[in-house]
């Protein structure tokens, strides 16, 4: 009977051995399986969703990627690549190019067919916007039917797609970034360079009509300098952001601020300063950080720090580290946000309380971080696909043979996995 015993007991020993190594085997598959990664030799520029695929523009050319049977299909859309590819977004599912040629950019209208295995131009037309040859033309931006871009002499262009009309307003001073609003562009404008002075200013597009300006001057705010700032849009406010060093700063006192703007009118319906240890380097505030219906994110603190801050009071809810600077956040819905930090991490984190609810390491190995030599300029950001998958790329640099060796890294994460 006692000898009976012992076996049980052994074998009961071995039974529950073998289910715990099988759980966290299971369980180790899983984290593996939760994502999947493309890689490309070049550096991605930017990438949209298009009908369930994700459609990435590497420069001079254009790749699909199609989710198929848990695995992800990789297909290059172009024939021939062409010389100097601006990817400006997805308009009636046709994807618009702005595309230079001997010194001059032209707008393409690409399609893909259901038979097709190559885009298509379906129309061009010739903005005959001469260019030189080291320079391009930035802040692309399409909204609705109008799409932006500026010529780095201080023009903005807006371009009606329905209408195909292309008018120019030329600006006095550099255009730092530009966001449209469908016919309404704003633009943030550098005044001043040695105290980084900025404007705010709202434009109608269709007859060039300033709306309202809203000025940032570091004198007026009681500042000696600002390093930074930017913007973003969420709804119908404008989050106005910036780093700043005041007058006096004792004990290496630096202030991290927002201006919260309505978006219609340039009217300032709030002015927050959260005081911070002074700090160089990757210092440039995230705008695309701000964004759900109870509260605005920011990483007021740096080192990965991410702050909810109430619109109700303006009160900092909450302060989570993540271990390394963000990179990029999205809300999602059931109060939740994802975010991607540079070490390689992305977090779903509870909006309410900054509890962490899942974490996911793209390197797989938690003792090894993905970047080794920082991230390159446009390093990523976040994408919702379609359901619970999201996807995500990075921009990586790294030295092989002794030499710089840059690529780039596609994540396709599932996060009901």
């Amino acid at each position: 009977m006692k000898n009976l015993r012992k076996i049980l007991i052994v074998i009961l020993i071995t039974s529950l051995i073998t289910f715990t190594q099988s759980c966290n085997k299971t369980e180790e598959q899983s984290k593996v399986s939760s994502f999947k990664v493309v890689q490309f030799d070049e550096l991605i520029e930017d990438c949209f969703p298009l009908n369930g695929s994700i459609i990435i523009s590497l420069g001079k050319f254009l790749f699909k990627v199609t989710p198929e049977n848990r695995e992800y299909k990789k297909e290059c859309l172009l024939a021939e690549g062409l010389s100097d590819l601006i990817i400006a977004g997805i308009h009636n599912n046709r994807i618009l190019c702005l595309n230079r040629e001997e010194g001059s950019y032209r707008l393409l209208n690409l399609y893909l067919g259901d038979k097709d295995t190559n885009l298509k131009i379906e129309k061009e037309e010739n903005f005959n916007i001469n260019i030189d040859s080291d320079e391009i033309l930035r802040n692309v931006n399409l909204s609705g039917d109008y799409l932006y871009f500026t010529h780095p002499s201080g023009v903005i262009y807006s371009y009606n797609i329905k209408e195909k009309s292309l008018k120019r307003t030329k600006m006095d001073n550099p255009i730092l970034k530009i966001i449209g609003f469908n016919e309404i562009v704003y633009l943030c404008l550098i005044e001043e360079v040695s105290t980084l002075n900025t404007q705010l200013i709202a434009l109608n597009s269709q007859n060039g009509n300033v709306l309202w300006k809203y000025p940032l001057n570091p004198n007026k705010e009681g500042l000696a300098f600002i390093s930074d700032v930017d913007f973003g849009i969420n709804n119908n406010e404008i989050y106005l952001v910036y780093r700043a060093i005041p007058y006096i700063s004792g004990d290496l006192i630096g202030i991290f601020g927002i201006k919260v703007l309505d978006r219609l009118s340039g009217t300032e319906k709030s002015n927050l300063k959260y005081y911070t240890k002074l700090g160089f380097g990757k210092s440039t505030p995230s705008s695309n950080l701000f964004g759900d219906e109870e509260n605005y994110f920011a990483e007021v603190y740096r080192c990965g720090e991410l702050s909810a801050i109430s619109k109700e009071n303006n009160k900092i809810i909450w302060t989570k580290t993540s271990g390394s600077y963000l990179v990029d956040l999205l809300p999602i819905s059931g109060k939740r946000a994802i975010s991607l930090s540079e070490n390689g991490t992305i977090n779903i984190i509870n909006t309410q309380n900054g509890v962490m609810l899942k974490s996911y390491n793209f390197s797989l190995d938690p003792t090894e971080a993905i970047i080794t030599s920082g991230l390159i300029e446009d390093k990523g950001k976040i994408i919702h696909l379609i359901d619970s998958i999201f996807v995500t790329y990075l921009n990586l640099s790294r030295y092989k043979d002794d030499k710089p060796y840059q690529f780039s890294k596609l994540f396709f994460l599932n996060i009901n996995e």
